[in-house]
């Protein structure tokens, strides 16, 4: 029973690669990230493949597919990587020859893909299929580099896996300082993702040291192929309608000068300040939902990066909270009325969506709109 359910979780992923390929394909406007995202999509139908190869070539063939499987999962963590760069870079597309060094990560993969095919069928049959290995030296060999091979995946695995998150943690970081909302663009889906592949892989690596230390381990077959719908069903939902971060932006993600660089001195950053504080309550423009570090500048006719400093140095805020603080300030009477809905007033201020202002309100106040008007309160707190 277990078996069929195994194969049945199996085919659902394999079906759901397929279907999510075919509306990948059928998308308008397909960005670079969308293509490294099929690729992808290919290598874990590989994976969700390996029950029904085992089902279909019960001999040495099922050994032949385990070595091109894992030459493929040696692609899997630096296609990540490429998907996270592709998808957080100011350029579009993906950038080739910066993708060359992370693609050529997955030949050692391909080596041990290359052992497994010289390796006699007779002596695939056993290491494979029965588990056992044939006393010939070519297949005590090939057994113990694929060990080594699967050993250094690992390694390799959690190298990327830092990597994506310290990338998507100083893009995000970019964005608040760039943006004054960043609703479908900060990825905290892509790296909650990350997160638990790393859980999974920690499990894998650790079942894997004590198979050949104490024996195998009674892991039931379902789980493999169940983690791999869920891991297609995350990705089919959130990166079909994934857009890169500086899509349409081009010009607001350029890189701003190093602090270290500037000649901001602090009278001049107070001077910023402060007409930056009379721009915002005369002009209101934190009431604009697409307002960015470069319009803002723009009409401040200050450097952006002048700009940013000031904020960061001076004000001690980043462009998204100081824009946001406005933002909160303005929806605070409003919310202590209580003759509008939330969603009326956040979208009024300035905000794209309910959550990013209960976020932002909770950040100002101590307090969310509902317990702020609860209390009581009539208008903005004091600025602290």
């Amino acid at each position: 029973m277990a078996d069929a359910i195994a194969l049945l979780l199996a085919g659902a992923a394999a079906g759901q690669v397929a279907l999510t390929l075919l509306l990948l394909g059928a998308q308008p406007g397909r960005t670079g990230a969308h293509l490294v995202l099929a690729a992808i999509l290919i290598v874990l139908g590989a994976l969700a493949g390996t029950p029904l190869a085992a089902a279909a070539f019960p001999d040495h063939r099922y050994g032949l597919y385990l070595g091109f499987v894992l030459a493929a999962i040696y692609l899997l963590m630096p296609l990540f990587w490429l998907y996270a760069d592709t998808l957080t870079s100011q350029e579009q597309g993906v950038r080739l020859r910066a993708a060359w060094p992370h693609l050529a990560a997955a030949l050692p993969g391909l080596g041990g893909a290359i052992l497994v095919v010289l390796l006699p069928a007779g002596d695939r049959h056993s290491l494979f299929i029965e588990g056992t290995l044939s006393g010939n030296t070519q297949a005590e060999v090939t057994a113990l580099a694929l060990y080594s091979l699967v050993l250094l995946w690992c390694a390799l695995s959690a190298g990327y896996l830092t990597a994506i998150l310290w990338r998507l943690a100083a893009y995000r970081r970019r964005l608040r300082d760039l943006f004054s909302n960043n609703d479908q663009r900060e990825l905290h889906w892509l790296s909650a993702l990350m997160i638990g592949l790393g859980f999974v892989w920690l499990i894998a690596a650790a079942a894997l040291l004590a198979d050949n230390i104490v024996g195998p381990l009674p892991v039931d077959g379902r789980l493999p192929a169940g983690l791999l719908v869920g891991l297609i069903s995350v990705l089919a939902l959130f990166g079909l309608r994934q857009r890169p971060g500086f899509e349409n932006r081009q010009g607001e993600g350029e890189p701003l000068v190093k602090y270290g660089k500037s000649a901001l001195g602090a009278e001049q950053a107070s001077r910023i300040a402060a007409r930056l504080e009379t721009a915002m309550a005369k002009d209101h423009l934190y009431l604009d939902p697409s307002l960015s570090l470069q319009k803002l500048s723009r009409h401040l006719g200050v450097p952006a990066n002048l700009m940013s400093q000031t904020l960061n140095q001076t004000i001690g805020e980043s462009f998204f909270d100081h824009v946001n603080r406005w933002r909160v300030r303005a929806a605070e009477p409003r919310i202590a009325a209580g003759q509008e809905t939330v969603l009326e007033i956040a979208l009024d201020v300035g905000f794209n969506s309910r959550s990013t202002f209960y976020g932002a309100f909770r950040k100002v106040t101590g307090q969310t709109p509902r317990d702020y008007r609860r209390a009581g309160n009539t208008g903005p707190i004091a600025r602290q």
